[in-house]
């Protein structure tokens, strides 16, 4: 399962990192913001991205049904990125999720969009609300050693230095995990929820 330190002082490491909860159906942005490890955007952003992407492809219906919420498109994440100088690349889910290169130094992240399961779904189908999907953001231990080293010295900075941190916002906080776990999470996600795992990088 996910890595956990070896003491309790070590868990409070991952206050130090930056992490949006869950909103509304705001998980788009949550999960951006949680990749750059800043609020670098708000829900009115997301909106003037969406809208943009939707008048790009002349698609709005979907949308309209639930702007006041979020529920944001991979098109309107994509612009927000490209206006950081970042790129979302689709891993091509017809590949084992071995040759997903977790440790290119290039990538700063990824973003992983799914069909939710469990107690999530049945509360988007309460809403009526039936084709809504979830972002998370995955960083690599390079994207969020700086916020450690303030933390608690050389051995909080051992521990997680071959983690992965997985930021859902849907959950309390932040969760390591090995890269092993990681392949196998997103592995279950292909398989089973329809997951788009996008790795973001500088634009080339």
């Amino acid at each position: 399962c996910c890595a956990r330190p070896p003491h309790a002082r070590m868990e409070h490491a991952l206050d130090n990192v930056f992490f949006e909860p869950q909103s509304r159906m705001y998980c788009g942005i949550h999960a951006l913001n949680n990749l750059l490890q800043r609020r670098a955007f708000s829900a009115e952003d997301a909106d003037a991205f969406e809208r943009q992407a939707l008048e790009q492809t002349g698609e709005t219906a979907s949308w309209r049904l639930t702007s006041s919420l979020g529920n944001y498109s991979h098109s309107a994440l994509s612009l927000a990125l490209h206006q950081q100088g970042l790129a979302m690349d689709c891993f091509d889910a017809r590949k084992s999720v071995q040759e997903l290169e977790l440790h290119n130094p290039k990538i700063r992240g990824f973003v992983v969009n799914f069909q939710p399961d469990g107690f999530f779904k049945s509360l988007l189908r309460t809403l009526h609300i039936f084709n809504a999907r979830h972002w998370i953001a995955v960083l690599p231990p390079a994207a969020y050693a700086h916020a450690l080293s303030h933390a608690n010295g050389a051995a909080t900075s051992d521990f997680y230095a071959d983690k992965f941190l997985w930021l859902d916002s849907k959950l309390d906080r932040p969760v390591a995990v090995s890269e092993e776990e990681l392949r196998q999470r997103f592995d279950r996600m292909l398989r089973y929820q329809q997951a788009l795992i996008f790795t973001v990088s500088p634009e080339s």
